[in-house]
């Protein structure tokens, strides 16, 4: 497995706005409000001369994707919101690109009972960056805590350091980010146990866990292994199911060391996300 490869993987994507269109290859580790002001300025231009005033709408209020009619969660990895929507959709047309649909509160209401909300201000155009920001702070502390037994490392990190780490983060800069979350002492020693989150496509099932790293304290767990604990709304064992994390099918690294395949598909908040078909 390649880290850096896998750092550099997109997804070509189609966005649908009335009548307009935007191509563009999105990261599969980053997120789309990372995105949004780019989306929003496409299409604010494109709908300049429209009498409907969906040029201002765009500009000032909370905008959200969908596929299908089915809301997307901002909060998640554009990669996993992929696997978990369009894996099924792949292997029966083959068809690579991704089409979306972009919605704003003009005629629907913002769906905050489905997705993070935005706040909004009547001063300006919507500031996406700073929601996520405090979302992405929050779910490296929960992480942390799996790894470390506390979240004290991040915590702990200095106003510049926070920054640094931020702006790896926006421009999905690998080197920078090892730097900055080294820096926070998170991998200072071998993990306690291993984040993971675990979704169900076609299922609002989601859970999130961790994995022993080691049997007894010494053996090294593998992934079927660590796989095998988990378990599904029904309460039976996901690892006979078909599985992917980060677009893989894991039936091709089940021998591995489950610590290895965390530190190599891990998603920028230092979870790993299970996809299980």
């Amino acid at each position: 497995m390649n880290t850096v490869r896998l750092w550099e993987g997109a997804i070509p994507t189609r966005i649908v706005f009335g009548s307009y269109e935007y191509q563009v290859r999105l990261r599969r580790l980053s997120y789309f409000p990372l995105h949004y002001p780019e989306i929003v300025d496409f299409f604010s231009k494109a709908t300049q001369d429209d009498h409907s005033q969906q040029n201002k709408i765009l500009s000032h209020k909370a905008v959200w994707l969908e596929h299908n009619k089915k809301v997307l969660k901002w909060n998640l990895p554009i990669g996993v919101i992929y696997d978990m929507c369009h894996i099924l959709e792949r292997k029966r047309t083959g068809v690579p690109t991704w089409v979306l649909t972009l919605m704003t509160a003009s005629n629907l209401p913002y769906p905050a009972d489905e997705i993070i909300p935005f706040p909004i201000s009547i001063l300006g155009p919507v500031n996406y960056a700073d929601t996520f920001f405090q979302t992405i702070i929050n779910l490296l502390k929960q992480s942390c805590y799996v790894l470390r037994g506390s979240s004290r490392p991040l915590l702990s990190l200095s106003e510049d350091h926070t920054k640094r780490l931020w702006k790896a983060i926006q421009r999905l800069d690998y080197d920078e980010y090892q730097s900055a979350i080294n820096t926070s002492g998170i991998y200072m020693s071998p993990p306690r146990r291993i984040p993971v989150k675990v979704s169900i496509v076609n299922s609002n099932y989601v859970c999130q866990v961790s994995l022993a790293v080691a049997k007894d304290g010494e053996t090294k767990t593998t992934l079927a292994e660590a796989l095998a604990v988990i378990r599904d709304e029904e309460n039976q064992a996901i690892g006979e199911r078909e599985i992917y994390i980060q677009g893989i099918d894991v039936r091709r690294i089940l021998s591995e060391d489950v610590q290895e395949v965390w530190r190599e598909l891990r998603h920028l908040d230092n979870f790993l996300y299970v996809i299980v078909l």
